[in-house]
């Protein structure tokens, strides 16, 4: 059912007419003014009268949602393996715990609740970090690796020189030059005693190599 209401005057003043919209608006409530009045000499847009209820009164707007309920105060032991609590939006009511140690996910929860709600939770609760393991969990230290042991030195030649090799007698060389016994006419001499004119020889005889090693008195 609906209702009509006109009013015709020829010498009604702006201020008869907004008086007259005001009263018509607390009748039909906050949906508008009825098609035709004016309020302060301003015409106003036609709009459709509310639906009734019952057929007496104004169907009213529907409540406002209420707002989500906080998350609950969780303490350490409370939060599964991502640190998150459990909370009734998002997870399962028995509680339970996937194979990876997280709460289980709640049946025909939305995508978008789910990752809102992960949110709100993860800015109460920070995630865990590494030192939440706990120094069990720790991965050892490797242990240092054990300094190779020293080259073995090269066994001394045989008495008098027989089978010394050229790098043993270079090195007993160097080892006297480096101590001042080998001066360079001592050098020359020794040279001389071994049957050679200059070191390269040496490298190529074995049998001056003994005599060399024997000039050296060693």
């Amino acid at each position: 059912m609906q209702i009509k209401i006109e009013v015709t005057s020829d010498d009604a003043s702006p201020e008869d007419c907004a008086g007259l919209a005001r009263l018509l608006t607390a009748l039909y409530g906050q949906h508008g003014r009825p098609e035709g009045v004016a309020v302060d000499g301003a015409p106003a847009e036609p709009v459709e009268p509310p639906p009734l209820v019952d057929g007496s009164v104004f169907a009213a707007p529907p409540p406002p949602a209420a707002a989500a309920p906080p998350p609950p105060a969780a303490g350490a032991s409370d939060l599964d393996a991502e640190g998150f609590p459990w909370d009734e939006r998002i997870h399962a009511s028995t509680k339970r715990t996937n194979g990876d140690g997280t709460y289980a996910r709640r049946r025909n929860t939305p995508d978008d609740v789910w990752n809102a709600v992960r949110a709100e939770l993860r800015a109460l609760y920070p995630a865990p970090g590494p030192h939440a393991m706990g120094p069990a969990s720790a991965s050892p230290a490797p242990p240092p690796a054990a300094a190779p042991p020293p080259a073995a030195p090269p066994p001394p030649p045989a008495a008098g020189g027989a089978g010394v090799s050229f790098p043993d007698l270079m090195a007993k060389v160097t080892q006297m030059q480096g101590a001042g016994d080998l001066p360079p006419e001592v050098m020359a001499e020794c040279l001389r005693m071994a049957g050679v004119l200059g070191v390269p020889e040496l490298a190529r005889n074995p049998e001056a190599r003994a005599r060399m090693w024997a000039a050296l008195g060693t």
